[in-house]
């Protein structure tokens, strides 16, 4: 979904603790994200921080930094089927290095700054939901919400004389 983005959030957690005397952030957090076609994505703390893709028939892959864990191993181990979509034949296992590499090559790397501001805007708009509590749909084009507390959060007020136009 590169160059695009949920159309919904939702987060479906407690609110953090509001003490005084702790951290005001979510010790357990779960939020779904839904993409165009129904496609849902669920983001929840579960140990390792990752990512966890649902199939079909119960079947899953989860990715972490330096781990990948399967239902079932043949998800990993067999040949991908003809006709498949495949987005990087040549796909480099290290960013830092892809970048650098890029530097001297000027190729773009697998990860430009298009796709991981993409990226990125994700983790926000899943902090904005478990922060208000609110479920919202997003424009991404627009980059706003249906719900006036959750684009109050979006930006910030720049102070005299700063401004920035658009």
């Amino acid at each position: 979904m590169d160059h695009n983005g949920p159309v919904a959030v939702e987060s479906t957690c407690e609110p953090p603790y509001q003490g005084k005397d702790g951290y005001n952030c979510h010790a357990k957090f779960e939020v779904t994200y839904t993409y165009p076609n129904n496609v849902k994505v669920l983001a929840q703390s579960e140990g390792e921080n990752g990512v966890k893709f649902f199939g079909e028939n119960g079947q899953w892959l989860f990715v972490g930094r330096g781990q990948i864990a399967v239902s079932d191993p043949k998800i990993i181990t067999e040949p991908i089927k003809e006709g498949s979509v495949v987005l990087y034949e040549d796909r480099p296992t290290h960013h830092t290095q892809n970048f650098l590499d890029c530097v001297k090559s000027r190729k773009k790397p697998i990860c430009d700054v298009t796709i991981g501001a993409s990226s990125v805007t994700i983790c926000h708009l899943g902090a904005l939901a478990l922060r208000t509590g609110k479920k919202f749909k997003w424009d991404h084009k627009e980059g706003k919400a249906d719900v006036a507390e959750v684009n109050a959060l979006v930006g910030k007020k720049y102070r005299e004389p700063w401004k920035l136009e658009v």
